[in-house]
């Protein structure tokens, strides 16, 4: 009885010996992946490309994932995608497009826990509206210059695939030194010669040539 007691007694304090760690809550929660400020939604419209990166506040925590879908849980529209890497949407709306509401779920995913816990997940809903495309009306002071150029393209954007319509964009963007987004497609509905009045602005104020 008495040696029984002693080995009970031993286990226990073998134990009792073991260091517990203990986790404050802030290290707990360090890893968490939280919706912070979320995504804006927003507004593009038709015949301009549509370049949306998360931001870094969007959410809190370590992130090492995301998943974009429809918020019904279907796939992004045809003319939207999402890059991974980069954490961009990216798109080009057509004219079949417009006053169209999509809405986008992103869910941001974090790294696995060393128990077999899951891993932590937050989400944000945003929309995007696809619009017409209303020119600004402007009238240049006449020490500004700005330069409006018209470009024909023999192709037909409703038959390319949308990878080589983003690629298209790319290359005049880089071709011109403007930026992709300030560049507009739209189909050619007036068969004006390429130095017809409406195609052509350039030099100060609002003089032609």
């Amino acid at each position: 009885m008495w040696r029984q007691s002693l080995v009970s007694s031993m286990l226990m304090t073998m134990v009792l010996m073991i260091p517990e760690r203990v986790f404050s809550e802030s290290e707990e929660n360090e890893n968490v992946v939280r919706r912070n400020k979320g995504m804006e939604s927003s507004t593009v419209p038709v015949g301009f490309l549509f370049h949306h990166q998360i931001p870094d506040d969007a959410f809190s925590g370590e992130v090492v994932e995301y998943q974009a879908t429809e918020a019904c849980g279907e796939d992004l529209p045809s003319w939207l995608e999402f890059n991974q890497s980069t954490k961009t949407f990216t798109g080009f709306p057509q004219a079949h497009h417009v006053e169209t509401k999509t809405f986008i779920c992103l869910k941001a995913i974090g790294k696995s826990p060393a128990s077999e816990a899951p891993p932590s997940v937050a989400k944000d809903v945003f929309s995007v509206d696809v619009d017409v495309y209303l020119p600004p009306a402007f009238a240049c002071p006449e020490t500004d210059t700005v330069v409006v150029a018209t470009v024909y393209a023999d192709f037909t954007l409703r038959e390319l695939p949308k990878q080589e319509i983003l690629k298209v964009l790319n290359s005049m963007g880089e071709a011109f030194g403007v930026q992709p987004e300030n560049i507009r497609f739209t189909k050619l509905v007036h068969k004006y010669p390429p130095e017809s009045h409406p195609f052509l602005f350039s030099g100060k104020g609002d003089s032609e040539g």
